[in-house]
């Protein structure tokens, strides 16, 4: 039998493009509770209410996150007891500071870290097309093949050891320079008019609007 000669391990420093999210002081949660109470399937609602009262909030808190029936803010403040309107039906609305957000529950610190990049992305106006962004106002136009080149980039965030990370990669998107409209006029000639055909060949397709 082959013996196997052992050989002393040594630690080797590893490079990743995860970047540590640093949270200068605290953030704080806060409960909110409304009476008549809002059902757990139906955060429209809740986020409806928030807009109501979001004068008083701003003038209290200053900064904050509505998320998951809880407010996330930076900023302490005494028990609130609001009151709004919505749709004709009143509510009371109280919000109870619970302590500092911790960051070792993973879940908690994932989500509110993932929301709030995605509010810096749409104040930056990307364009989101699944989970990614890119920047419509800065288009490489490739002419000679009749396509756009976007550019753009993907985020991820996780908590590692307590802390928080983010991953930042870039991408790119190439984007017809046809719109959707002209790109079913030329599917109905080529096809003859054939709807499955023409089904079969934009299914899975992205259209962007707006």
């Amino acid at each position: 039998m082959e013996r196997i000669q052992q050989t002393q391990s040594r630690p080797v420093k590893l490079s990743s493009n995860y970047n540590i999210i640093k949270i200068k002081g605290y953030i704080f949660k806060y409960r909110v509770d409304c009476d008549p109470p809002i059902p757990n399937n139906q955060p429209e609602i809740f986020l409806k209410l928030i807009n109501l009262i979001r004068p008083e909030l701003k003038m209290e808190l200053k900064h904050f996150i509505p998320l998951n029936f809880s407010i996330y803010s930076p900023h302490t403040t005494d028990e609130l007891l609001l009151k709004a309107n919505l749709e004709n039906q009143p509510y009371i609305i109280k919000i109870k500071n619970t302590g500092k957000l911790d960051i070792s529950k993973e879940s908690e610190a994932k989500v509110l870290m993932g929301r709030i990049i995605k509010l810096a992305q749409l104040s930056m106006n990307l364009k989101p097309i699944g989970r990614k962004y890119f920047n419509d106002k800065k288009v490489i136009p490739l002419n000679q093949f009749k396509i756009n080149l976007w550019e753009g980039y993907s985020s991820s965030v996780k908590v590692h050891k307590s802390e928080v990370i983010m991953n930042l990669d870039l991408s790119y998107r190439l984007i017809k320079q046809k719109n959707m409209l002209d790109y079913l006029i030329d599917l109905r000639s080529i096809y003859k008019n054939n709807i499955e055909r023409i089904k079969e060949a934009v299914r899975g397709l992205t259209v962007i609007t707006g």
